[in-house]
């Protein structure tokens, strides 16, 4: 597997990783659990529609819907380190152990 050390360091002391090489962590994870052709309809439906969107507003919208899509079919867990989905510093989605 490959390494994805290579990253920017953000000031609070946690790695930001960019989209490409995101996607393809997500897609060998999606190896795994047997779906990796829904994950990239996912990426190609939202990435079209991002993609003929011209308002600033309602494309944040739309990746924000596009984020929850992949943590719903991905079961919620990223990377199988499961957590909450955060957007923008606000959690849009709790993890399935804290409801418990």
């Amino acid at each position: 597997m490959k390494d994805y050390r290579k990253r920017i360091r953000h000031p609070d002391g946690k790695f930001i990783i960019p989209e490409r090489e995101y996607r393809m962590m997500l897609i060998e994870e999606a190896k795994f659990k047997g779906c990796e052709i829904e994950l990239r309809q996912v990426f190609d439906k939202w990435d079209k529609l991002m993609r003929n969107c011209t308002n600033l507003e309602e494309r944040a919208m739309m990746g924000k819907l596009a984020v929850l899509e992949v943590s719903n079919l991905m079961d919620g867990r990223y990377l199988g380190k499961g957590g909450n989905v955060t957007i923008d510093g606000q959690i849009v989605k709790t993890s399935k152990d804290d409801e418990e």
